[in-house]
């Protein structure tokens, strides 16, 4: 019965997995040299090769395990998602701010000048606000803001929202009277 506590875990399967190798060193060896894979579809040893073949064969069986248990592997996913966050936010924040061609100190610095966005004054700001056309930088915005932003610089769209609202203005005057 496995235990709650996962280092016990894993110490448990390793001293488990040191045992056999020594009762079983001839069988350890093969299994070792010729790379032998478990067949998750048919449950036994076959010295799988090819790659490919190997991994579609896994990637059945995590999909049908995923089947099984899908609480377990909702929480899987989520762990994996909170141990790579960071570093992933940190890589796109790298991304950007070369993109944009500052240093993260001046990064920084401009983001500390707008606590809350200077549109709203409303919401804590997370996004660096810049002109599509031209490239320039402006200021940090919330999200919102900056979406509403793209939106009425882009004429086109700005136009067509316009003449959308004014349909519906026409009519809520015509239901008053």
């Amino acid at each position: 019965m496995p235990y709650k506590d996962p280092a016990r875990n894993r110490e448990c399967a390793r001293i488990s997995v040191a045992k056999w190798r020594k009762n079983n060193p001839e069988l350890a060896k093969v299994r070792r040299r010729e790379s032998y894979r478990r067949c998750y579809k048919k449950s036994k040893d076959m010295p799988y090769k090819d790659r490919e073949k190997r991994k579609e064969c896994a990637r059945k069986w995590a999909a049908a395990w995923r089947a099984r248990n899908p609480e377990r592997a909702a929480f899987h996913r989520r762990q994996s998602y909170l141990k790579t966050r960071d570093a992933r936010l940190l890589v796109e924040r790298t991304r950007r701010i070369k993109q944009y061609g500052m240093t993260m100190a001046e990064y920084d610095q401009k983001k500390s000048l707008y606590p809350i966005c200077p549109i709203c004054e409303r919401r804590k700001v997370n996004v660096l606000d810049h002109n599509h056309e031209t490239g320039q930088i402006r200021d940090f915005l919330c999200t919102q803001c900056n979406l509403n932003l793209h939106a009425i610089e882009n004429k086109e769209y700005f136009e067509k929202a316009l003449k959308y609202l004014s349909r519906f203005k026409e009519k809520e005057h015509v239901g008053s009277v």
